[in-house]
């Protein structure tokens, strides 16, 4: 067991979850500025669905690593 590989893998597996929950206007504020239209809605540029998808993915390989560690790294 890979203690290190596990704590590392739990921590981007969790923080990639977190994120993809996140809502629209932070993925905004993080990414790239706070390009808000005058009512306060979303640009059109703003794909929400990719920074939910590109959190799973960040998640799942998260916690792949800390599989690894688990189970296969001795």
């Amino acid at each position: 067991m890979n203690k290190a590989l596990i704590i590392i893998g739990l921590i981007i597996g969790i923080g990639g979850v977190i994120f993809s929950l996140l809502p629209a206007d932070i993925h905004m504020s993080i990414f790239g500025g706070n390009d808000m239209g005058m009512d306060g809605s979303m640009p059109m540029n703003h794909n929400h669905g990719a920074h939910v998808t590109w959190g799973l993915v960040v998640a799942i390989i998260g916690f792949a690593l800390a599989f690894a560690g688990w189970k296969i790294l001795n």
